[in-house]
């Protein structure tokens, strides 16, 4: 009699969109393969972090969606709070820890990872709800106050962070620019569907 706990299998569905598609294209088109191929690793570590905190606590991915504005985990159990907040929290680490290991390579491409991944993981502790930072905060609220926090103050949280991006943009340049352009995005399209 073996003592091994087998895990179950389950079916993952993934779904990619012609955004992502689009997106990935334009990125070939004008950075080249290399700079394809650096932003896939960063992003599959950043991914595989999530994946991992998942797994660890026993929570099922179930389907993984790829558009133009990232990548959605959709999984089975889990709850909020403190455990929401790691499971929010490893994807932006995994993204640090490989910028770290590889920001002193000899090699180009793997520099160009570790600074794509270092942008990514900052990029993504910002507190806005489409990111890792506003689940992470919401998840923080959700252990102090004991429940999640109205929706209308997450879209208020949402329009300042965007705003401030912007604001930022302007100032320091365009890729920040670009980011609270794109911030400002995600939130127009959930304030049509609220």
């Amino acid at each position: 009699m073996s003592n091994e706990k087998s895990l179950p299998v389950t079916r993952v569905s993934l779904r990619v969109s012609a955004g992502a598609i689009a997106l990935c294209s334009v990125v070939a088109f004008f950075f080249g393969p290399g700079a394809l191929l650096s932003l896939f690793l960063a992003a599959s570590v950043h991914e595989a972090g999530h994946i991992l905190a998942l797994l660890l606590q026993d929570c099922m991915p179930e389907s993984l969606q790829i558009d133009a504005g990232g990548l959605l985990i959709r999984y089975r159990g889990g709850e909020g709070g403190m455990p929401g907040f790691y499971r929010a929290f490893s994807g932006p680490a995994a993204g640090l820890l490989l910028a770290a290991a590889l920001l002193f390579s000899p090699v180009p491409i793997l520099q160009n990872t570790a600074r794509l991944s270092l942008v990514f993981s900052a990029g993504n502790l910002l507190p806005f709800s489409e990111l890792d930072g506003g689940s992470m905060l919401f998840c923080l609220w959700e252990a102090v106050r004991g429940k999640t926090p109205d929706f209308r103050v997450i879209r208020i949280i949402d329009a300042l962070v965007a705003t401030l991006v912007l604001l930022m943009g302007i100032i320091f340049g365009p890729q920040l620019l670009f980011c609270g352009l794109w911030l400002l995005l995600q939130l127009s399209g959930k304030l049509r569907r609220d």
